[in-house]
This record gives structure tokens, C-alpha cells and sequence, in this order.
């Protein structure tokens, strides 16, 4: 590595001798930093809401939207019912464990609520499928139907309503969720 000028700002750029790629060491900006996406990413599925990843790592909530967008398009690990029907075809029996969980954000103000309802597989904490909308038993429904191509065994989720409706009681293992404790 080799010192290669300043940016604008006065931050230090170096070059790499072997690739002659340039970049810096320190970034003004927390959102360029290594690792962030991978915290925006681990903080969403503790169910963090949009604002608050955006407040806790410092960072412009449009940010966080844009990495989960793309990060949600291009997960390796997404099955889609293609991929599924291909291990169908190979004999290949697969067991998931799905955790479903819901958090909330807002449009301009509080009381223009939008939820998005996710579901992972617990195991390796893949990203099954997801919806955004309401916090109502229409919305859950349409989580529920993205799920059914998946053979998942057991329902990992709080005791939300909707839950206790819709996934029959033999396949659910409710977890009770504590606050500070």
C-alpha cells in the first residue's frame, strides 16, 4: 500500500500496488464502514425497527432501507419455490425450523403504522419470506402463503394473535418475549 493523494474532505487515500485499486482507511460516514450492513442486517431480525437501527449505528434511516432492500433481493440463501422444487426432485428431505416475528415503522407520522411480518429459519437464520402492510390477520395470511412452500416443522413466534389462529397448535412452540429481564 502507498499513500495516493487526499479526497476533498483532507482524508488520506491509499493504493493498492498489486490490484491499483484506491480507497481510504477512515470514513466520515458510519454508513461506509465495514460491518454495518451485516449490523443493520443482525439488528432487523432482533426486531428493530427502521428508526431505531437508523438512531443506534448513526446513520440516515433511507440507508437502512436501501441495504435491507438490496440485501433482501440478493441473499444468497433465499429459496424460492424453484429451489424447492428442485430438492424435491433429488429426494433430498429438508426440515426447517421457522421463527416468525413483526416489527413496526411509520410514514410522516405514528399513527400511519406499516409492519413488516417476516419469517427465518431458525438454524441458520436465513430469510424464508416477508410482507410488509398491517398488523392485521389478512397481512399475516399472506406471510402464511409464501410459507407453504416450505415443509417447516415447527413455528418458533410470540403469542400474537394471529399466530394462535392460523398455525395449528401441534407445530408452534410459543416464546414468551421479556423485556429488561
Amino acid at each position: 500500500m502507498v499513500k495516493n493523494g487526499h479526497d476533498q474532505s483532507g482524508t488520506q487515500r491509499w493504493r493498492c500496488n498489486k490490484c491499483k485499486k484506491s480507497f481510504q482507511l477512515e470514513y466520515k460516514y458510519n454508513a461506509c464502514k465495514r460491518g454495518i450492513k451485516e449490523l443493520i442486517i443482525e439488528q432487523t431480525l432482533n426486531s428493530s425497527g427502521v428508526g431505531d437501527i437508523g438512531r443506534n449505528i448513526k446513520i440516515n434511516k433511507n440507508t437502512v432501507v436501501a441495504v435491507l432492500k438490496k440485501t433482501l433481493k440478493t441473499n444468497p440463501f433465499f429459496l424460492t419455490k424453484t429451489a424447492c422444487q428442485v430438492f424435491d426432485n433429488l429426494d433430498v428431505e429438508i426440515r426447517f425450523s421457522g421463527e416468525m416475528d413483526e416489527f413496526w415503522s411509520f410514514v410522516q407520522k405514528k399513527s400511519n403504522q406499516r409492519w413488516t411480518w417476516y419469517a427465518i429459519e431458525r438454524r441458520s437464520g436465513c430469510i424464508l419470506a416477508w410482507h410488509n402492510r398491517k398488523r392485521i390477520d389478512k397481512d399475516f395470511l399472506v406471510l402464511w402463503d409464501l410459507l407453504k412452500v416450505f415443509d417447516i416443522d415447527k413455528y418458533h413466534t410470540d403469542n400474537w394473535g394471529s399466530y394462535s389462529k392460523y398455525i395449528p397448535p401441534k407445530n408452534t412452540e410459543w416464546e414468551r418475549k421479556t423485556l429488561g429481564k
